[in-house]
């Protein structure tokens, strides 16, 4: 088994999981931020938990984060198949692209909100984050991720 390069649609798994899992990091971002605004009442900041303005960077509300949690599913959900995934290197996407989506706000309460990234840099170091996130998985639970 060692060195043996397992496969999903042709493409090796070393690059469709991490690519899955950013895709649903950048979109459970959006979704997120623009439900959060628009529905999510007063937000708190994740780092203090004290209530902020809807817009702040860093702050979370209810119904932003479950549309975000949600939208990351639906992106691995509907990904997988197309990429010919099985069940669990779907749950590595989503799992990846979620924990990406609060690193994003994490970023946004504390080096983001001192000004010393923009949100350009936010967005793009969370999507790595998450691809990462799905790369230390293939490394450390292949046995049991990976047909």
């Amino acid at each position: 088994m060692a060195g043996q390069v397992y496969s999903v649609a042709g493409a090796s798994v070393i690059f469709v999981i991490p690519t899955l899992a950013a895709l649903a990091e950048a979109t459970a971002d959006t979704v997120s931020s623009e439900i959060g605004q628009a529905f999510g009442g007063q937000p708190i900041l994740i780092t203090t938990l004290r209530r902020v303005p809807p817009g702040t960077d860093g702050a979370i509300s209810l119904y932003g984060t479950l549309a975000g949690i949600l939208t990351a599913a639906i992106i691995a959900a509907t990904g997988a198949p197309a990429l010919g995934m099985s069940f669990a290197e779907c749950l590595t996407a989503f799992a990846a692209g979620v924990a990406g989506l609060f690193f994003d706000t994490l970023l946004g309460a504390t080096i983001e909100r001192r000004g010393w990234i923009g949100n350009d840099l936010v967005n793009f170091t969370s999507t790595a984050f998450a691809a990462a996130i799905a790369l230390l998985a293939i490394r450390f639970a292949r046995p049991c991720l990976l047909r």
